[in-house]
């Protein structure tokens, strides 16, 4: 058996699926449920003002994360769940954490030139110099290696465990706005104990096996990752700029409520996606595979569902969970809560097709899809946000992802044409074959 028969090929029952995307729910869970509990902390102790500015430092750093990520969280992740001998597991392992590093090192520096360069920002240089050395050390975690081999209870223990940890120090060392450095240092910290965490248990289960990096090897994976690299940072225009657009625009009072209302809703689109991910091995083994029809109800019953369960969720229980979350004086978040609600339920359209075309190694169509919306969104949140602040960012971004389900929704239908006319054309010059055969005179008839 190869390790992709190992990693993703096994237990591919409706019954294992669901084991499997309910325990990496429960990891994602608790790893979005941290920011859920340290959210009202953070609000109550350091104040709107000091919270916009740690929503603000946090979004830019978050922007080197996403960089940081490239596509590997797929790419590498489907190249660990096909590969057809263990011994490309060294290379891979080796290849992608080389090309993260390369990454890492020229958006730290950027990111610091900037900041330097910029008199709003020079305040919080050392904030981001904190925030950076964290960032170095999360993105080392070995999500994509996890899922990929299929250890999925390790994967959901390391996140439960790097957040527990982190929100005890969040609640021992925050207790004004004095402290934001530690405020910041504890949104960053669960992803670098992960880091370590996980590494560590991958040591001891034999997986960790490392060798020396070839160009070519960093290459391909640059190339392999490329078109979701361009997807991801589509996305991010539609997630974590929203929020520096809108602190640069409209304050960061109007960021503390719109941020607010993002993260109740990123904290849904955080577990469904983990979800995703976990599910991409077994759809990309799924994909023209006739015998695999249960495997692919399975999976899209779990993603639609999740989604519309969060959304919908939030809908009806924003009213009354905002006000206790929060306490006074964040009422303003309450419409943005349910307006983020709906965008959950209409992302989990967008999420599934993103998780059928990675499986079928779309990547080209994902990065032209995710990239024609971003532009469109960009050049919508601009002056939404001057105009009508958290409110218009807010409209903004649902009206962008019903855009992106749409347009994901018309190349899948695009695609399936495509592959029915080439199959169409496979028969019949297949049958024009056998036809030809039959007429055509054998060589001891000719001879007669």
């Amino acid at each position: 058996m190869t390790g992709a028969d190992r990693s993703a090929g096994k237990n591919d029952n409706p019954g294992r699926i669901s084991t499997d995307a309910v325990v990496v729910a429960l990891g994602y869970l608790t790893s979005f449920g941290y920011p859920l509990v340290a959210l009202p902390f953070l609000a109550r102790a350091i104040g709107a003002e000091a919270l916009g500015l740690l929503i603000v430092t946090q979004a830019v750093l978050q922007i080197v994360v996403h960089i940081c990520d490239y596509g590997f969280s797929v790419s590498a992740l489907r190249r660990v769940a096909v590969r057809n001998r263990d011994d490309e597991l060294s290379e891979i392992i080796a290849s992608t954490l080389t090309a993260k590093a390369v990454l890492l090192g020229g958006s730290a520096v950027v990111v610091l030139a900037v900041v330097a360069a910029v008199p709003g920002l020079r305040p919080l240089f050392g904030l981001f110099v904190v925030g950076l050395v964290l960032v170095a050390i999360g993105t080392a975690f070995p999500s994509w290696l996890l899922q990929g081999l299929g250890r999925f209870t390790e994967f959901s223990l390391v996140l439960a465990a790097s957040r527990l940890l982190a929100l005890i120090g969040l609640l021992l060392t925050v207790s004004g706005p004095e402290d934001l450095p530690w405020a910041l240092a504890w949104q960053f910290l669960p992803l670098a104990l992960a880091a370590v965490i996980g590494w560590g248990l991958l040591a001891r289960t034999g997986h960790l096996r490392w060798q020396r990096p070839t160009r070519a090897s960093v290459r391909f994976a640059f190339a392999d990752g490329g078109h979701l690299f361009v997807g991801h940072i589509a996305l991010m225009s539609m997630g974590a700029v929203n929020s520096v657009i809108l602190g640069a625009l409209a304050g960061p009072v109007q960021t503390a409520y719109f941020g607010i209302a993002e993260r109740l809703s990123n904290a849904g689109r955080g577990i469904m996606g983990g979800v995703q991910d976990a599910m991409l091995p077994r759809m990309s083994h799924a994909v023209g595979n006739p015998h695999a029809a249960s495997v692919r109800r399975t999976i899209t019953a779990g993603i639609l569902g999740g989604y519309l369960f969060g959304g919908i969720g939030l809908i009806l229980f924003a009213p009354m969970l905002l006000p206790w979350y929060l306490g006074p004086g964040y009422e303003a978040a309450v419409p943005l809560g349910q307006i983020a609600g709906l965008t959950l339920c209409v992302a989990g359209g967008s999420a599934l097709f993103n998780l059928r075309a990675a499986a079928a190694h779309r990547f080209r169509a994902i990065a032209a899809v995710t990239s024609a919306t971003a532009v469109i969104h960009l050049l919508a949140l601009i002056p939404a946000s001057a105009l009508f602040g958290a409110w218009g960012a807010a409209f903004t971004v649902l009206g962008s992802e019903a855009l992106l389900c749409l347009t994901f929704s018309i190349d899948a239908s695009r695609h399936r044409r495509r592959q029915a006319a080439e199959e169409s054309e496979v028969h019949s010059t297949d049958a024009k074959g056998e036809s030809w055969s039959a007429t055509r005179p054998s060589q001891s008839s000719r001879q007669r």
